[in-house]
């Protein structure tokens, strides 16, 4: 069950529906890079919270009736702590809870996990490869960029030529052609590498 603050100011079913979306966005863009194997996430039915303290049965939305996820995010820790001893230090947050709580507030962060959710296609793998690029070069320089981690231009070309033959359905676009390009699962596994080194570098600790 999805719960979050957002939801309390919102009146009917259909504001829920849309907030949720958009958050679901965000988590599925973050299982993308998490776990390539990954099942999206999906809504299915929306509950209301009654005065007495009980949930309503919910609104069904489609098929699904629940999230599916095979990918656990969060896991107990018991801390023992001896008598009169200091207070251990809070936990950091595991990073997939950073980037939820910044793409709230980043719009390049909620754009680039709203082009990776679900399966992405050529088009939003590309775009969202262009945002992070673009991200690293004002931030360190075109020059820099591999001291974070991020590949060579020369490495990154094969993927680059191959978004424009496919992107823009080009008999040939430089070496290669439909027949000859990369392939959208080695794309998808290329950018959810390098969705992971941007992601590392931007919100190290």
């Amino acid at each position: 069950m999805l719960v979050t603050n957002e939801f309390e100011s919102l009146s009917n079913h259909s504001e829920v529906f849309e907030a949720s979306i958009r958050i679901l966005d965000f988590l599925n863009g973050i299982m993308f890079v998490r776990d390539p194997a990954r099942k999206p996430l999906q809504p299915g039915a929306i509950h209301e919270r009654r005065e007495d303290g009980r949930w309503s049965a919910g609104t069904i939305l489609g098929k699904a009736t629940a999230f599916e996820n095979r990918d656990r995010f969060f896991a107990p820790t018991v801390v023992l702590q001896a008598p009169g001893s200091a207070p251990p230090p809070p936990a950091p947050r595991p990073p997939h809870m950073v980037w939820m709580t910044e793409a709230i507030r980043d719009d390049t962060l909620a754009d680039v996990l709203t082009f990776l959710r679900g399966e992405p296609d050529w088009f939003n793998l590309y775009k969202a490869f262009e945002l992070m690029r673009d991200d690293i070069n004002r931030s360190l320089g075109q020059d820099k960029a591999e001291q974070m981690g991020w590949p060579a231009k020369s490495t990154l070309d094969e993927f680059c030529e191959s978004a424009q033959v496919h992107r823009h359905s080009r008999v040939k676009w430089g070496r290669f052609d439909l027949s000859t390009a990369m392939k959208i699962d080695k794309a998808r596994a290329l950018v959810q590498s390098l969705a992971r080194t941007w992601l590392d570098w931007r919100y190290r600790p």
